[in-house]
């Protein structure tokens, strides 16, 4: 019986022992696997943003003031499904255990698209007025600005947005500005086609939602 007491407190020591050098290994820091990230831009989606208050938010809603047209525009490698798997930590192995691995915010990887941003057109499906109509390239009567909430912010070209989109770093792997009209739609029907150019040719499109449209307030 005294054996058994024995060989039982020198495992429960050793598990312990182990237990808190794990603890003191994971606390000290982890390993980041990838600090750097590269990914594709693959896919380009639109999403409507309600425009009619101090700061544009992401609305569901299909209705738009006519002097609030403005939507939501993302770049982003459809591939990387779950973008916080590469925010895991290695944690070294230590005797009697497996390595291990926890989510971590703290390895903060930096995500780099491996193409920039060269080019957008815009054209508009419906009429916007009699003199813009159906077809037209509208490019140049929109203006753009980063997905950031910030009031300081100015709205800019989109040449100025995306020299600033192709140089900062990304804790996501996708990239995202918003555009907005800066003409009023003199039509009850608007909906926008976008096509975004890449650096190594690829072209990405997509359609806004048909918007219906309503007198400002």
């Amino acid at each position: 019986m005294n054996t058994l007491t024995k060989s039982i407190k020198i495992l429960v020591f050793f598990f312990i022992a182990q237990l808190v050098f794990s603890f003191i290994v994971f606390f000290s820091g982890c390993r980041c696997n990838n600090p750097v990230i590269p990914y594709n831009l693959d896919s380009l989606s639109i999403r409507n943003l309600y425009n009619a208050d101090n700061f544009p938010t992401l609305t569901e809603s299909n209705s738009m003031y006519s002097a609030a047209i403005a939507f939501s525009v993302t770049l982003a490698d459809s591939n990387l499904q779950n973008p916080y798997y590469y925010t895991k930590c290695s944690i070294p192995a230590t005797v009697g255990f497996t390595s291990s691995y926890a989510t971590s915010m703290d390895c903060n990887p930096i995500f780099v698209p491996n193409q920039r941003i060269v080019g957008i057109n815009i054209v508009t499906l419906y009429s916007i007025n009699s003199a813009v109509l159906s077809g037209a390239d509208v490019t140049n009567l929109f203006l753009a600005r980063s997905n950031n909430y910030n009031p300081e912010l100015m709205y800019s070209t989109f040449e100025s947005l995306f020299v600033k989109l192709n140089s900062q770093p990304n804790e996501q792997p996708e990239l995202n500005f918003n555009v907005f009209l800066k003409v009023p739609v003199v039509n009850t029907l608007a909906r926008f086609a976008l096509i975004v150019s890449l650096s190594d040719g690829t072209v990405l499109s997509d359609t806004t939602k048909l918007i219906t449209v309503i007198p400002n307030p």
